[in-house]
């Protein structure tokens, strides 16, 4: 290889490089119905061939999907569609900060199991 390959190489690598550290990223959370490893790995692995995804996380006890991805390349639409084409459920959480959606805060159950988190299984019963 001569010097002028290499340095073509080199530029190819740093211009790849500065576009992805420079890339608009976004974080999303996803609920599903997904129940144990498996379905986990399944998940991270579908989306981790989707175009536009940086990195993807299942977490089996909250049944959420994160997802953080460039969005010039993709969009939450998208997303939860790849989700849905593997087979699961997937609800985008509006605000990810709160483990439970809207819906089920409403509900008779809230503050019981109805999210599935080790917060509202441990809870003291009244």
């Amino acid at each position: 290889m001569t010097i002028q390959s290499k340095l073509m190489v080199l530029i190819a690598v740093l211009v790849f490089a500065a576009a992805s550290v420079f890339a608009e990223t976004k974080e999303i959370k996803v609920k599903t119905n997904l129940h144990c490893g498996s379905c986990a790995s399944k998940i991270e692995k579908g989306l981790k061939k989707t175009d536009g995804v940086i990195k993807s996380k299942a977490n089996v006890e909250t049944k959420v999907v994160t997802i953080k991805y460039d969005e010039s390349v993709t969009d939450e639409t998208k997303l939860t569609k790849r989700i849905s084409d593997l087979g699961y459920n997937a609800e985008l959480v509006k605000n990810s900060d709160d483990k439970c959606s809207t819906e089920c805060k409403s509900t008779k159950t809230a503050g019981k199991d109805c999210c599935d988190t080790k917060a509202t299984k441990s809870a003291p019963k009244k």
